[in-house]
Order: structure tokens, then sequence, then C-alpha cells
């Protein structure tokens, strides 16, 4: 059996059990359609699942430090909390202080799942929002230019590498600040 073929299976018996628990009816009728369901599904998704190795995956998993990836949670909770008042004083403040920039700036981190990781943890705080990440590039758009250039967005780089392993998260970066889509340096970078 390949490793497509497995992932498929266990994605299959996985929607299953879900349909089955969600549905409690097991009548001819209604296990069709589940059957009907789950089929429908895994084709829709056929070339969204990408199988890897059981090698590529557990890589990460060796790298990783335990307790710095249970920490890193409580310290991203911190900062969320810490970026709600901040966006609470801009939003009741004068609002003139309010001045959205767009930023791109190149990570250090190498593993997909560290950037994936950074992207999230931007878009979790408030006043920032990850738009899209292409390779090692990030752009973000950011609700002031102090919260672009923050350097909480270094510290999650160093967290997330350390915790997951991605030694390189050390470095840090130096964003590149627009204000609209339309000024040059914006649409050179997304060239």
């Amino acid at each position: 059996m390949t490793s497509r073929t497995l992932t498929f299976a266990l994605a299959g018996l996985a929607l299953a059990i879900m349909w089955a628990s969600f549905s409690e009816k097991f009548d001819a009728l209604h296990v069709g359609f589940g059957v009907f369901s789950v089929g429908l599904t895994l084709w829709l998704s056929r070339t969204l699942v990408e199988p890897r190795t059981l090698r590529a995956e557990g890589d990460w998993l060796r790298r990783a430090s335990w307790k710095r990836v249970a920490l890193y949670p409580v310290w991203l909770l911190w900062e969320i909390a810490k970026a709600n008042i901040d966006v609470a004083k801009l939003i009741l403040g004068p609002l003139d202080r309010i001045d959205p920039v767009l930023l791109r700036f190149e990570t250090p981190l190498e593993s997909a799942l560290a950037r994936v990781v950074l992207g999230n943890s931007i878009t979790l705080t408030p006043g920032t929002f990850t738009l899209e990440i292409e390779g090692q590039t990030l752009r973000v758009h950011a609700i002031t230019e102090d919260a672009a250039r923050s350097p909480v967005i270094n510290d999650m780089e160093r967290l997330i590498g350390d915790a997951l392993g991605d030694r390189t998260g050390a470095v840090e970066t130096d964003p590149v600040v627009t204000r609209s889509l339309d000024d040059p340096r914006f649409t050179e970078a997304r060239s």
C-alpha cells in the first residue's frame, strides 16, 4: 500500500467516524448519505492532501523543545492581552493616530511549520494581520507603524525558532514598511 493510499484510507476512516458520531442514524438511507458525503469529500480534497513520509513528519518532533512549545502559547496570550489594550487605546483615542501600514520582511525561520506558526501568531495579535507567506517572505498589515516595527515579531520568531528547533530564529528582521498597495516598494516585493 502506498503512502498516498494509506493517507486517503486514514482520512476516509476519520471522516466516517466523525459522520457516525454526528449522525447517530444508521438506517440504509442515512448510511448511504454518509458514504456519499465521505467519498465526495475525499474526491474533492484529493489534490489538497500531500502525504509525507513519517521521517519528514517526525523530524520537527525530535528537534522541538517541549517545554518551550508548552510555554509559547502562554507568552502569546500575554502579548495578545497587551495588544488588545493598545488597540483599545487607539480606537478610543484620537482617530488620527490610526495609520495603517503594510510591511514585508524575510523571516530567518526555515521550516514551513515555523513560518505558519509565526504567521498565525501575528494574525492572532490584535492590530496585525498576516496577508501572505511566500517562501521566507511575510507580508503583514498593521494598524500603525509602531505596531509594524514592534519587537514582538522578532520575539515571536526567536521563541518559535527555539521551540520548534529552527535555530535560525535568532536573527532580527528589518521590515520594509509601506503605506499602500500602490507604493512601488510594495509592488516590487510582490513581483
